[in-house]
């Protein structure tokens, strides 16, 4: 049997006993699952005004969806390195290089629309994307030591960012006044600031059962498209929603409370996913999932109603929990590699890519 170093991921060792396990609670899976709630909670930031900062800033229409292209631009290029530093060096090292990217773009996004350069802001909204694709492996690192289950777990934290941020969101828009939307962009910096402090402090792994051990051949292709089905869907509806329903309303509130409940949704409909793939599977999970998210994707893309674009965005948040849920626990199933984790959410954003870009071309 080979060695294995702390955080090593190219084997997870799904159903091993994790040293700090005490009266059947993992400390650790609340740390990792706390650091996916700043992580998402920056992102719902971030998300609720990369739109109508590029809509301000671009210098035509064809740039507008460039800062949020940018963004999954930017996590799919952190999908490999995220899962090197963790295979090789541990949580602490790779989450805390994610949350340091994340500072910087929050900073950027913030210093481009102070003085109104649409290229810095591209560049922060690429670094605050790298971030995001750190945050994604919180849920990877969760399943170590665990079950595939833990994964939607840490999913299901992030429900606290639709709770948080629209509240935060209107206390640092207060006090960056009269700049607009830039309290937004500071606080998305200052929450990794917090998810930084986190990482310092996260627990390493127990050293877990060498790679040779654990078979790694699975189903990989039908959660990554049912997994990429929902992003292309969420990401969509994430580039055309907030704008549509501003052009509705004008009301600039109204499109980020939009946005929060969106990822509200998003994340609290994961929490439903371990019981319901234990009762049906993790095949028969996805099909309401698909059905939530396709039949939000036509409301959002096809109505001029607030209440329709409102109902679209919620339902598509949901589809996007349950199936992305699912597809990540069918993927775990299978035990896999630390460069098919890398490779599964790299596709996932691809996904995402394309349905930014391809909403923005409607």
């Amino acid at each position: 049997m080979s060695s294995a170093r702390a955080g090593y991921l190219s084997c997870l060792c799904i159903g091993f006993p994790d040293a700090d396990v005490v009266a059947g609670v993992r400390p650790s899976l609340v740390q990792l699952a706390s650091g996916f709630a700043l992580s998402a909670l920056a992102q719902s930031l971030t998300a609720s005004i990369l739109p109508v900062a590029a809509w301000q800033l671009a210098p035509g229409k064809i740039f507008a969806a460039v800062p949020l292209a940018l963004m999954f631009v930017g996590a799919i290029l952190a999908t490999f390195p995220a899962s090197l530093l963790l295979d090789r060096f541990g949580r602490r090292a790779a989450f805390a290089l994610g949350a340091s990217l994340g500072i910087g773009g929050g900073l950027l996004v913030a210093f481009a629309l102070v003085t109104r350069q649409f290229p810095i802001l591209c560049l922060g909204a690429l670094w605050l994307g790298s971030a995001q694709g750190f945050g994604l492996f919180y849920r990877h690192a969760a399943v170590i030591g665990g079950q595939p289950s833990s994964s939607a777990f840490v999913l299901g934290a992030g429900a606290a960012a639709g709770l948080i941020a629209p509240w935060l969101s209107r206390v640092a828009e207060n006090l960056a006044e009269p700049y607009f939307i830039v309290g937004t962009a500071l606080a998305a910096a200052c929450v990794q600031v917090l998810a930084l402090a986190l990482a310092i402090v996260l627990r390493e792994p127990p050293v877990q059962i060498a790679r040779e051990t654990v078979k790694t051949r699975s189903s990989f292709l039908l959660p990554v498209l049912i997994g990429g089905a929902v992003w292309f869907m969420m990401a969509a509806a994430m580039q055309k929603g907030p704008l549509s329903f501003l052009a509705c309303t004008g009301s600039l509130g109204g499109a980020t409370g939009l946005v929060a409940w969106h990822v509200l949704a998003m994340y609290a409909s994961a929490i439903v996913v371990p019981p319901l793939v234990a009762r049906t599977g993790w095949q028969w999970a996805a099909v309401p999932a698909l059905a939530f998210a396709a039949s939000g994707a036509a409301l959002t893309g096809m109505s001029g109603s607030p209440l329709a674009i409102s109902i679209g965005m919620l339902s598509i948040g949901a589809g996007w929990g349950i199936g992305f849920g699912a597809a990540t626990i069918g993927l775990h199933e299978g035990r896999p590699s630390a460069g098919r984790l890398a490779l599964f959410d790299g596709l996932m954003l691809g996904a995402a890519l394309a349905g930014v870009l391809g909403a923005a071309a409607i």
